[in-house]
């Protein structure tokens, strides 16, 4: 807190090796804790004491967590089943030539299970509403799309509605709004 005052501290158990460190954590109103150790090994939830509540290893996060308005958490994520690691990349043809570059998830848990109930590869998201051009909008042809933040929409607008997903990507300066329910 500002004061340095100290209101709860958990202890991650197993916790290694020494070069891991926790990223992205996001404290819970029942003060347990959803983080990931560098996004390579899957996303853990532990209690206020540092027990393991669950684990999920199918994918990898890296940037922000969010709370969505139906207990969801959603995340930038990536598919630790494809790729163990981020920037192996991924290949995709496009326009006729095979690619590779590091392709981004946006990823929905439980928050009380930690199950996927949304995965969604944004060059496929992209390439499915006819946006691939936004993939190769950025001079860092290794990981062009890099997803920074996935932003739930927590009440309805005129334009939006609760659930809606706002997008928002590092190398081609674009903010989205995706429906997950619709694609």
């Amino acid at each position: 807190l500002r004061n340095d005052q100290i209101l709860h501290r958990w202890t991650i158990k197993g916790f290694y090796p020494p070069h891991h460190r926790v990223v992205h954590p996001l404290a819970l109103p029942d003060t347990s804790l959803v983080y990931c150790s560098n996004g390579e090994d899957g996303i853990y939830r532990i209690d206020k004491n540092g027990d393991e509540l669950w684990h999920q290893g199918e994918v990898g996060m890296h940037h922000a967590l969010n709370m969505g308005p139906d207990n969801t958490l959603w995340l930038c994520g990536y598919d630790l089943e494809y790729t163990p690691r981020a920037l192996n990349g991924v290949e995709y043809e496009l326009g006729g030539q095979k690619v590779r570059f590091t392709d981004n998830f946006v990823v929905g848990l439980d928050v009380q299970t930690g199950e996927l109930v949304h995965k969604q590869s944004v060059a496929q998201l992209l390439q499915d509403n006819g946006l691939e051009y936004l993939i190769f909008k950025s001079v860092i042809t290794d990981d062009p799309i890099h997803l920074n933040d996935v932003q739930p929409v927590l009440s309805a607008g005129p334009y939006m509605q609760s659930g809606d997903l706002w997008l928002s990507f590092r190398t081609s300066s674009v903010v989205l709004q995706y429906r997950p329910s619709t694609g």
